[in-house]
């Protein structure tokens, strides 16, 4: 199944995906990410990945290869922490490996 993030007018939902609103909130959004850093830079710039929203540094190497989880109430929070990964001073690229999204029900 295909998740499409608000669809443009021509899009309707089948078999094939979900329709989504960006905005909604009563979510739970997780994703994966592979960040690269310089392995010299390796204390200031996972302190400052840190002070991210949601952000859990889970493994790395002496190469400066870092896994992250980055895991928030709502797809803009999950958008947001994303793109300040992407802008941290220190961070010389990042490859998003995961995402998966649900709506939670009134019982979670």
């Amino acid at each position: 199944m295909m998740t499409i993030i608000e669809a443009s007018p021509d899009v309707s939902a089948d078999d094939n995906y979900l329709i989504v609103n960006a905005k909604k909130e009563n979510v739970i959004s997780v994703c994966g990410v592979m960040v690269f850093i310089l392995p010299e830079n390796r204390e200031v710039v996972e302190a400052r990945m840190l002070e991210i929203l949601g952000l859990e540094i889970h493994g790395s190497n002496d190469e400066g290869k870092l896994v992250v989880t980055i895991e928030t109430d709502s797809y803009k929070e999950t958008g947001d922490a994303v793109t300040q990964l992407q802008k941290l001073e220190g961070i010389l690229s990042i490859a998003m490996i995961y995402q998966h999204a649900e709506v939670l029900d009134d019982e979670d």
